[in-house]
């Protein structure tokens, strides 16, 4: 089975027992949407666990994005991530030798923007933020449609950072088209309603139901989508 989280922000043991819960095995494959750290405290454990495991794909977040750029140096970063929600991270990541965050900044340096893939002859697109309508002209193919993987990594290379931090996914025109179907993280579901969940619509669907969201809310929590039979399992998270 294709499984796929998001957000999960550094709450490790809500994330292990969601994994139970769908009886993740070895011969599965996860996802991960990004935004594997920060806010939570237990974000290496998070970021460990992801690349230690063969059959887990993490795609890289601007919260990955926000940690990479503090360990290369970055004056804006240093001093702003731990507003961006850093600081629990960075009460990890301090004590450690340089050696072991050497090993964490070229992890992160590694991770792709985006996954295509098929399932049960749907063609999807995995990313964390989803899409821009700024940064440059997006990728069209010969039907019209928005080429989604080629668009993303033109705007990866045009702007990292203003494209993992994209909320334009949700904003754009119903008339906008993509060549597959877009799956993200990013944008917590709880900002579209009240109840949260998994929120799905003709072109995407957005899976971070805000487990770490900036508003404390029963309904706050974290969800895995199974590709081939569509079914959301969720975890709750205090």
């Amino acid at each position: 089975m294709v499984y796929l989280i998001s957000d999960v922000h550094g709450h490790y043991d809500e994330f292990m027992r969601l994994l139970r819960k769908i009886k993740f095995r070895k011969t599965d494959r996860l996802y991960l949407l990004g935004d594997m750290v920060d806010r939570g405290r237990q974000n290496l454990s998070m970021l460990d666990f992801c690349r230690r495991e063969a059959n887990v794909t993490l795609l890289k977040g601007n919260h990955e994005l926000f940690m990479q750029r503090y360990l290369e140096g970055d004056p804006l970063v240093k001093e702003k991530w731990g507003f961006w929600g850093g600081s629990t991270t960075l009460r990890e990541l301090e004590p450690l030798p340089w050696e072991k965050k050497e090993e964490y900044l070229r992890y992160l340096q590694s991770l792709a923007h985006g996954r295509a893939l098929e399932v049960n002859g749907t063609r999807y697109f995995l990313t964390h933020s989803g899409f821009s309508a700024d940064i440059a002209e997006p990728v069209r193919a010969e039907d019209g449609r928005i080429d989604i993987e080629a668009s993303v990594q033109r705007f990866v290379e045009k702007d990292e950072w203003a494209y993992l931090c994209s909320d334009d996914l949700h904003l754009i025109p119903a008339s906008v088209r993509f060549d597959r179907y877009i799956i993200c993280g990013h944008y917590p579901t709880l900002e579209y309603r009240e109840e949260g969940g998994v929120y799905v619509t003709s072109r995407f669907t957005d899976i971070d139901c805000g487990c770490a969201w900036k508003v404390r809310s029963p309904h706050r929590r974290m969800a895995c989508l199974c590709l081939e039979t569509g079914t959301v399992t969720y975890q709750r998270v205090e």
